[in-house]
């Protein structure tokens, strides 16, 4: 009797061991794909915008918090 409770203990060992790698795979495998995705999807924002690139300036009221968190960071 002890025998099969050994054999259904390792039985269980060896399920959870292979869920394990399973789930590593499944994982790995995802985010794999999302960073294809990402590489794929800024290519085409490339072809898209070619070599034209925006300057974001701050409006005045960005303009006026930084000056005052350099101020009062600065004690």
């Amino acid at each position: 009797m002890s025998l099969d409770k050994d054999g259904d203990v390792l039985k269980e060992i060896g399920d959870a061991t292979n869920e394990k790698k399973m789930l590593n795979y499944k994982t790995s495998l995802a985010k794999n794909q999302f960073i294809n995705e990402i590489k794929n999807g800024l290519g085409d924002e490339i072809k898209k915008g070619g070599n034209k690139f925006k300057v974001i300036k701050p409006n005045i009221w960005q303009k006026i918090r930084i000056i005052m968190n350099k101020i009062f960071t600065g004690f």
